[in-house]
């Protein structure tokens, strides 16, 4: 059997990948009340993940021509992230 040899202080690397989206970019822009349009669906998925990291409440609704997705204020008793 290997040993196995348990190490401490060993730095970790920085991710290889990058970290900020174009997504996470525009919800940190984003104040209460405001609304982007998006043309597609995967689109509004990452949007709202990124408004509700900012703390916002994300909310979407289809329209003519796509989707737009609001940056609202958290519902009252919700934990902001």
């Amino acid at each position: 059997m290997d040993t196995v040899i348990i190490e401490h202080d060993v730095p970790v690397p920085a991710p290889s990948y990058r970290s900020t989206s174009k997504w996470k970019e525009v919800a940190a822009r984003m104040r209460e009340g405001d609304s982007v349009k998006v043309h597609n669906n995967s689109h509004v998925g990452s949007l709202m993940g990124a408004i509700k990291c900012t703390g916002l409440r994300p909310l979407s609704r289809k329209v003519d021509g796509g989707f737009r997705v609001w940056a609202l204020a958290p519902k009252e008793g919700q934990i902001a992230a």
